[in-house]
């Protein structure tokens, strides 16, 4: 049931919810006022931290949703920032973030090998690129932690129940990969030692 609220700074769609608007722009304001560099540009042109933000990410969706450099897109919000929060989740001693960035990069592959084989039918569907973004972020924000949930029930059993037939595979490839080093090193020194007798 939706209801009116006295407090033109907050919005309320729905009876017990109520968001104020100007409470989460200044939470965000302290929050990105830490960034040096955007502080330096929110007063080069004269704004709030949370209004760049919102901003930057308004253009972000709109370029996502007309299909402007989608998969561009996607691929750096997928890789660059979860890469980076990695390298700090590895360079700090508490294992916490260690398991959940860990989770993501599990199920960001399987989700990159899934999407290889169905690419060529997802790209024809409207604001698939757009999709894929909120996607991404469900998986790997903190506050959502899409990657546990997919990974904690759906790809942990799977991955339980074959990981013996996946262990014999991977064992498999590895001894073919190895007899073929082992034949090239033996093709090679055979061609090293002809060209020697050549030369005498």
């Amino acid at each position: 049931m939706f209801c009116i609220n006295d407090n033109p700074e907050s919005i309320s769609t729905f009876s017990g919810i109520n968001f104020n608007v100007e409470k989460y722009c200044k939470d965000l304001d302290i929050k990105l006022s830490q960034y040096d560099y955007i502080k330096m540009i929110c007063n080069y042109i004269g704004c709030r931290p949370s209004y760049l933000l919102v901003t930057l990410s308004l253009i972000l969706i709109i370029t996502v949703a007309m299909g402007y450099a989608g998969a561009l897109i996607c691929n750096l919000i997928g890789f660059v920032y979860p890469a980076y929060m990695s390298f700090k989740a590895i360079e700090t001693p508490d294992k916490m973030d260690d398991k959940q960035w860990l989770t993501y990069w599990v199920v960001y592959a399987i989700f990159n090998i899934v999407e290889a084989f169905t690419d060529l039918i997802l790209f024809w569907i409207p604001f698939y690129y757009l999709g894929k973004l909120c996607f991404l972020f469900w998986l790997f924000l903190p506050e959502m932690k899409g990657a546990e949930v997919l990974y904690l029930n759906l790809f942990r059993p799977i991955l339980l129940k074959f990981q013996n037939k996946i262990d014999k595979a991977l064992d498999g490839v590895m001894d073919v990969s190895h007899a073929a080093k082992i034949v090239a090193q033996r093709y090679s020194s055979h061609l090293t030692s002809k060209k020697e007798n050549k030369i005498e």
